[in-house]
């Protein structure tokens, strides 16, 4: 039987997942790039998203 979860929802619950799907690839890269933004600023502010709504929701 196969899951209708997504493998970004089964990772959020704390199931087995594939990180190599794109949704997730693309978190990584764009949470990547949103760090290294942040730690070049001096007053960080959000860098907006899909990382800010998983977070809060």
């Amino acid at each position: 039987m196969m899951s209708s979860q997504t493998e970004k929802q089964k990772m959020l619950v704390g199931e087995f997942y594939v990180a190599s799907v794109s949704e997730l690839q693309r978190n990584m890269t764009q949470c990547a790039e949103c760090l290294g933004h942040v730690d070049k600023r001096p007053n960080p502010e959000s860098c907006g998203g899909d990382i800010e709504e998983t977070l809060e929701g």
